[in-house]
């Protein structure tokens, strides 16, 4: 049996609501222009959905695999340890 890819992309997240749509938008455009059907959004911290919330929901609609993308101009520690500390966090549940 092959694996459902589910995708998740995580941004930092931001108080402003502004912001945060913009990783909304750009989810449904990579959804829609993809070959994968699961596509979730996640913010690292300050909105939700969060990183471990959108774990769940990829779960909930299929994924029995998931790839956490980083969505940051220029790699750093969030993408080096933030993220990846929070995803594994996330795959334990």
């Amino acid at each position: 049996m092959s694996a459902v890819v589910g995708v998740i992309i995580v941004d930092h997240g931001s108080r402003r609501r502004e912001s945060n749509e913009m990783l909304h938008e750009a989810t449904a455009r990579f959804a829609a222009q993809s070959e994968f059907s699961i596509v979730e959004p996640a913010h690292m911290e300050l909105a939700e959905p969060t990183i471990a919330q959108a774990f769940d929901r990829c779960i909930e609609r299929g994924a029995t695999e998931i790839v956490v993308f980083p969505y940051f101009l220029s790699p750093g520690r969030h993408w080096t340890e933030d993220i990846p500390r929070l995803a594994a966090a996330a795959a334990e549940k």
